[in-house]
């Protein structure tokens, strides 16, 4: 490739209208709510009997505070499209490795298991845990679809930021901001309604349904309760997904699909799968239906949001052109 090859390639990456600030205005709220979340994390665990042990929690964030460091020098350089590609590579990552440690601290002080009122819910909707758990038990290559369903909200996680951020900068930011407020907003809502899931309490062992080859379901229940009890101050070892109602692989779905929407390709096939993702989590994510409802619900609230203060805000400004106009008209000019 020649010089001026090159050249011509980093003047099409970069963005002739780009300032060299070092983020994006749009991340601002968002970098200080991480920091904060994470001194506030440190500080609990500096003052309770909590400790890092086995957690790679301390070499992962000094990783990514490296390849935020890089995006920050090539946002600096003018290269927003490119700085905004590598945010998404870990963005996402330090907001759910900031929700899990934070699930750990607040186990400690979580009150009673709910799985009598959400598996009510459940039966109030018409729906039936050990019904499906039946199926699944009758025709073993559901529970094998089912994992690699439920497994692709990890793989999803990681493309859908950086394909949305590569060609729409705008929709990542938006996308990022509602999932790090769904996450808080799960996050805080744990201690009030943790639950051992619908295995434990319908009493359903590891060994009667063993084609799902996963022992999760079982582990977090009484993780919950070794940690009340202050057996557990490892957050390496107790680190998981402990959060139940609202069920975040919903909100991961509705997420996911969302941001998949403007393109006339991946529009239905994401629908698609995202609506498998999220079925599949009832049974290989030991979730009550009602689990996901409510994080379906959340993440299409939050999506909301902005869309209604879009709306707002044109609508204001369509206000007082009319009002101004009118002025003018009652008011006219005089020689």
């Amino acid at each position: 490739m020649s010089a001026a090859s090159v050249r011509n390639l980093i003047d099409r990456l970069r963005d002739p209208r780009g300032n060299e600030a070092w983020l994006d205005p749009r991340s601002h709220k968002l970098y200080v709510f991480l920091v904060l979340t994470m001194l506030i994390e440190a500080v609990a665990i500096g003052l309770t009997a909590f400790e890092l042990g086995h957690s790679n929690i301390v070499r992962n964030f000094l990783r990514i505070f490296v390849i935020l460091g890089l995006a920050a020098a090539i946002r600096r350089l003018r290269f927003a499209r490119v700085a905004v590609v590598v945010e998404a590579a870990v963005i996402l990552t330090v907001a759910g490795a900031l929700a899990v440690t934070g699930t750990v601290l607040l186990a400690a002080v979580s009150g009673s298991f709910v799985d009598r009122g959400l598996d009510a819910a459940d039966h109030a909707i018409g729906f039936d845990f050990l019904s499906l758990l039946s199926l699944y038990r009758a025709h073993p290559c559901l529970a094998v679809a089912s994992r690699w369903v439920y497994a692709t909200f990890a793989l999803q996680a990681l493309l859908v930021p950086a394909i949305v951020a590569l060609f729409d900068p705008r929709r990542f930011w938006l996308l990022v901001n509602a999932w790090t407020c769904c996450l808080a907003i799960a996050v805080m809502l744990f201690p009030l309604f943790p639950a051992a899931g619908p295995f434990v309490f319908h009493g359903v062992h590891d060994d009667v349904f063993p084609n799902l080859l996963r022992l999760f379901p079982w582990e977090t229940g009484p993780a919950i309760e070794a940690i009340r009890r202050g057996e557990i101050r490892d957050i390496g070892l107790a680190a998981r997904g402990f959060i139940s109602i609202p069920s975040f692989h919903a909100v991961g779905g509705v997420l996911f699909a969302w941001a998949a929407w403007p393109s006339r390709w991946l529009r239905w096939p994401m629908v698609l799968l995202n609506a498998a993702m999220v079925a599949s989590a009832v049974v290989t994510g030991s979730h009550y239906l009602i689990d996901l409802i409510v994080g379906g619900a959340l993440a299409a609230a939050v999506l909301l949001v902005p869309c209604f203060e879009a709306f707002r805000l044109r609508h204001h400004s369509v206000y007082r052109g009319a009002l101004g106009a009118l002025g003018r008209k009652g008011n006219p000019k005089t020689s």
